[in-house]
């Protein structure tokens, strides 16, 4: 064999090798990481609070959010509040979702888009959420949260015009 043969065999075979060591690393890493969060935003927008954390540890019965948003109806609005809206409900629903996993399993965190004239809208109204009238074409949008638990209890948390800011 030539001096560049070998050259060219060892280096394919560094590059196996790095292949194989890359691949180590993310497994490792995704089993020892498993659940680690780290919060970079500026404003630390996605860090809970202790005394959040320590609600979410006490939860000593199963309890099941669902958030009503009407996306598509605020998607297809024309109003410059509906698009603040669309900007605001990600947060929420990421909020609810570090929320859930601090929870233990025990908090269940759904997200509907109650259309005009569904069973979900209909259900959003029954539970006490109300839809705001939007726009011209009598459009309504959702965006609250509901709170139920196993003995039936439940809890609202409708829209609050005056705080929702991006």
């Amino acid at each position: 064999m030539t001096t560049q043969s070998n050259r060219k065999l060892f280096s394919l075979g560094a590059l196996a090798v790095l292949a194989v060591l890359f691949v180590a690393v993310i497994l490792i890493s995704n089993t020892l990481l498993r659940g680690a969060r780290v919060d970079l935003t500026q404003n630390h927008l996605y860090t809970l609070s202790q005394g959040t954390k320590n609600i979410l540890a006490s939860i000593d019965e199963p309890l099941h959010f669902t958030l009503y948003f009407s996306d598509k109806a605020a998607a297809e609005s024309a109003q410059p509040e509906a698009a603040a809206l669309r900007a605001y409900a990600p947060r929420v629903r990421e909020m609810l979702a570090e929320m859930s996993a601090r929870a233990g399993g025990k908090l269940r965190v759904d997200t509907i888009d109650p259309l005009p004239f569904s069973e979900e809208e209909d259900r959003a109204t029954s539970l006490g959420l109300q839809a705001l009238p939007w726009g011209q074409g009598g459009t309504s949008i959702f965006l609250g949260l509901a709170g139920t638990n196993s003995t039936k209890g439940k809890s609202l948390m409708p829209i609050q015009i005056g705080r929702c800011k991006t």
